[in-house]
């Protein structure tokens, strides 16, 4: 094996400095930024020629250290382009049967009544099946049976994109509170009834072209 290649601290960070400077690019978040000139600064200061060096100072924790800032700085490019991963079980996307002879009124009014006995699972499911007999009466949504809640929310968000956040918050906190361990309260069903109210007021507004059936299930299989 020949003689092991040697990095002195001013090659070292040079190296360091050039990995830092390919994460900087236009956009990049006031933190991520100071993040990277942080880094920056410590390197300046480890491998300063007026630092006292130390016995542990060598060639190979040069290496280290390289490899250690240009991790820390992917790291924080990942978290920035993708967010903190956040570890759930699945819940499983419910199906939301509703009856086409029921009003969205006759379901709230139900909703309601739960809410006021204090039964926040039966509040919650009636008040998204208001939602949903409400894309029905606009004709954003077809009846049909068997139709899963993020169902609801991926077909009617493509056609009003503007209610795309309540929908799927409304969907997600359905199948929470129905089949997940989510324990349903007043401030739950609170949220449920907010985004069925910020529905009803696009759907009121709104036009759109007829939706196939096919076009519906290509958006519910993405």
């Amino acid at each position: 094996m020949g003689a092991p290649i040697e990095i002195g601290a001013e090659e070292a960070r040079r190296r360091a400095a050039e990995e830092l400077a390919k994460a900087k690019y236009q956009g990049m978040p006031d933190w991520l930024a100071d993040l990277l000139a942080r880094l920056e600064f410590l390197l300046e200061q480890l491998t300063s020629p007026d630092r006292t060096p130390t016995a542990g100072d060598g060639p190979g924790n040069w290496v280290l250290l390289v490899v250690l800032l240009v991790i820390l700085a992917g790291i924080a490019l990942i978290v920035w382009r993708v967010g903190i991963p956040r570890w759930r079980s699945r819940v499983p996307d419910a199906e939301v049967e509703v009856d086409p002879e029921q009003s969205p009124d006759d379901y709230r009014t139900a909703a309601q009544a739960a809410a006021d006995a204090g039964d926040w699972v039966t509040a919650i499911r009636e008040r998204f099946r208001a939602l949903i007999r409400e894309l029905e009466e606009h004709t954003i949504l077809d009846p049909r049976p068997g139709r899963t809640a993020l169902e609801v929310a991926g077909t009617a968000a493509r056609l009003m994109p503007e209610a795309d956040q309540p929908l799927h918050r409304a969907a997600l906190l359905f199948n929470d509170v129905m089949y997940g361990d989510v324990v349903a309260d007043r401030a739950m069903y609170e949220e449920m009834a907010s985004s069925d109210a910020t529905v009803r007021a696009v759907a009121e507004q709104f036009k759109h072209p007829d939706v196939t059936d096919d076009e519906e299930q290509a958006v519910s299989a993405r």
